[in-house]
């Protein structure tokens, strides 16, 4: 049902306010499946969008250390949710290999999807970088 009414919706809308309606129909359909995510989703894309704006203003090294940035703190992003219960999980064994007591940790659930929209936030900056689109 959420397709045909995405449909509608979109062919009612003006051509000027398309590109909005298809943000807040992408956000409501990734919302729906987890709730949850939906911040970081937000994040991400509100990080690259800032720094995609930086990347196309600056120039010279400046740009660089722009698109720097932004690939890396899109690319922490995705560690962090990937990595860090492992990280912990070794690191516990370690501990308890020393006599030591393991660290209090709640399990990152990883979002649905975060590795395609990470991926695809580094490939916006480059663009960016490399053709100036904003």
């Amino acid at each position: 049902m959420f397709l045909p009414a995405f449909l509608i919706v979109y062919a009612l809308t003006p051509a000027r306010a398309r590109s909005l309606i298809i943000l807040l129909g992408s956000l409501l359909f990734y919302a729906w499946a987890q709730p949850a995510a939906l911040g970081l989703l937000v994040a991400v894309i509100v990080f690259t969008y800032l720094v995609g704006g930086r990347v196309v203003s600056a120039a010279g090294r400046v740009r660089w250390t722009w698109l720097t940035l932004g690939v890396t703190g899109n690319v922490a992003m995705l560690g962090y949710f990937k990595y860090a219960n492992m990280a912990v999980s070794s690191a516990n064994s370690v501990r308890n290999a020393l006599g030591f007591d393991e660290f209090t940790w709640t399990q990152i659930v990883l979002p649905v999807g975060l590795s395609f929209y990470i991926f695809h936030a580094i490939s916006y900056l480059v663009d960016d970088h490399r053709l100036g689109l904003i």
